[in-house]
């Protein structure tokens, strides 16, 4: 999987998240890489074992799970009581 990409490729990986179908049980990342002043494409296979691994660590390890990208507003009530203003 990833090794194998950063072996071939001679180059550092880093990390991210991605969403993804909840349905999904192993993905292909394709990637476009700028290497040496030219423009390169690679690929990753995840198979079924890695995206249930990369799963698993994302639920260990970003708090709120899957809200960690929730928005929360404060209602006009809330912001009086706090003394926040606009």
């Amino acid at each position: 999987m990833a090794e194998n990409m950063e072996q071939e490729l001679d180059c550092e990986l880093i990390n991210i998240i991605v969403k993804v179908p909840k349905e999904t049980v192993a993905c292909r990342f394709m990637a476009k890489l700028l290497l040496n002043g030219e423009l390169k494409e690679a690929h990753m296979d995840m198979t079924p074992e890695e995206f249930r691994q990369a799963r698993k660590d994302f639920l260990d390890n970003v708090e709120d799970g899957d809200d960690y990208d929730q928005v929360y507003v404060l209602t006009e009530k809330a912001k009086r009581e706090l003394g926040v203003e606009e």
